[in-house]
């Protein structure tokens, strides 16, 4: 058989005003998330992004340092996440819908890049389509903790240079200057957040694609990982209140539940725990076939295969920051995995599925019961069903959650009171960083 060629030669009409109407609701999609930011962010911070008002308490006072923003939390090295929020307070005060916003942004620069993927895999006329699915997954307001939390920008960040660094990696003629670039961008993601480190995992199975003549670039790349791997890790300290990260070998049933729902929970938490897990677990079994379907094509013939080589990593991306997730959060619980703001990251194993079905649709139906295929409208429409519940379940947690930052406002004002455990569980620690802000005009006390 011969391997995946794009797009076909002609596209019917009725298939172009479809496409053109898709590719607007695509573009669409970012506006739209905007609006729904700018109703449902309030300028409060909240829980972990306190800690964003010792720093800027230190930079007002002369006294911040480069430790202080490279400074350990939890898990992370969050030296970008905080220098742009640094920056983002300096624009007019430190103010939660600038950082939400500029999260939007980074959004918009991933849809981007996931665009250009899909040009390469995707024929023209199923292009548009799958635009359409891809974005809607971006901007799911299933992701509600990260997209009303402007503490939540690392993620994105990790997620945009992932995506674009990995965009570049499998570039069909690659230079060093692609090379470099994609490096670079690995390393803002692995100093945003944990999950960044994944970058250079997937980098490596893109590369293993598409440099097999170049074992130059591939050593460089496994140097350059090396070191940032090494800075991460130089003074790492595991957060005593964290559980065992050998858990999931002690417990792999609850690991493995854990999982599932972490990968379905973008479709199916609304609909409880179990549904998620089934729904996640179908997710990574269609992965698993996508994946086999470009290893087989690429074994047929080297450039189809690495057109969508860039998929690969992407998918290794996902599902190793799934398996570290799983790693050092399954001990508090697996019900813990359906967590909002996993789904920023879950949600790749769904682009990369929808992706490799609109691209390579023809060979996984080859491969799959024939009582299956022929139930795709079904599946189409149970999709768009779970997509509308988790939405409108989204909602309603987001407007639970202004309502009751709303309730802390009394408290805020007068700098004291219980309500403000509901900001930071230490009310003591709240109060003295509010001071701290009011003493240098900032947050809620910018003039």
């Amino acid at each position: 058989m011969a391997a995946f060629r794009a797009a076909p030669l002609s596209v019917s009409s009725r298939t172009i005003s479809l496409g053109l109407l898709a590719n607007g609701a695509a573009c669409a999609l970012p506006l739209l998330t905007a609006v729904f930011v700018r109703l449902y962010t309030l300028p409060v911070p909240y829980m972990d992004e306190w800690t964003w008002a010792a720093l800027l308490y230190r930079l007002h006072s002369g006294v911040l340092r480069f430790h202080d923003i490279w400074a350990q939390h939890n898990e992370h090295r969050m030296l970008f996440p905080n220098l742009i929020a640094l920056g983002l307070a300096s624009l007019g005060g430190w103010n939660q819908l600038r950082e939400t916003l500029f999260s939007v942004f980074l959004v918009v620069l991933t849809q981007i890049a996931v665009y250009i993927l899909l040009r390469r895999i995707v024929p023209r006329g199923r292009l548009p389509f799958a635009f359409l699915a891809a974005s809607l997954l971006l901007y799911t307001p299933a992701q509600i903790e990260n997209w009303d939390w402007g503490f939540e920008i690392g993620w994105f960040l990790c997620n945009a240079c992932a995506v674009w660094a990995l965009l570049f990696l499998g570039t069909s003629g690659q230079s060093w200057f692609a090379l470099i670039a994609a490096m670079i961008l690995a390393t803002i993601a692995s100093y945003s957040a944990s999950q960044g480190l994944m970058i250079w995992v997937g980098g490596a199975g893109v590369l293993a694609l598409t440099q097999k003549q170049r074992p130059a670039q591939i050593a460089a790349w496994v140097v350059i990982a090396g070191l940032v791997f090494a800075g991460y890790f130089h003074g790492y300290v595991k957060p005593p209140q964290h559980p065992d990260v050998l858990f999931a070998l002690h417990e792999p049933l609850a690991a493995a539940r854990y999982l599932g729902a972490y990968f379905g929970s973008v479709f199916g938490a609304w609909l409880g725990f179990d549904a998620a897990l089934a729904i996640g677990w179908f997710g990574i079994g269609l992965l698993v076939v996508a994946l086999g379907v470009i290893v087989i094509d690429y074994r047929r013939e080297r450039s189809a295969g690495a057109r969508a080589a860039s998929f690969v990593g992407l998918a290794v991306y996902v599902l190793s920051t799934a398996l570290i997730t799983t790693a050092g959060r399954a001990g508090f619980g697996e019900t813990q995995a359906l967590a909002s703001r996993y789904v920023s990251i879950s949600i790749y194993c769904w682009i990369v599925d929808f992706a490799m079905i609109f691209g390579y649709g023809e060979r996984l139906a080859a491969r799959l019961p024939i009582a299956l295929v022929r139930l795709w409208p079904a599946a189409v429409v149970i999709a768009v069903v779970l997509y509308a519940g988790s939405v409108r379940a989204a909602l309603d947690l987001g407007w639970g959650r202004v309502e009751l930052v709303r309730s802390t406002y009394p408290a805020l004002a007068a700098g004291t009171g219980s309500a403000l455990t509901s900001l930071y569980p230490s009310e003591p620690t709240v109060e003295e960083l509010l001071r701290e802000l009011k003493s240098v005009k900032d947050g809620p006390y910018y003039r």
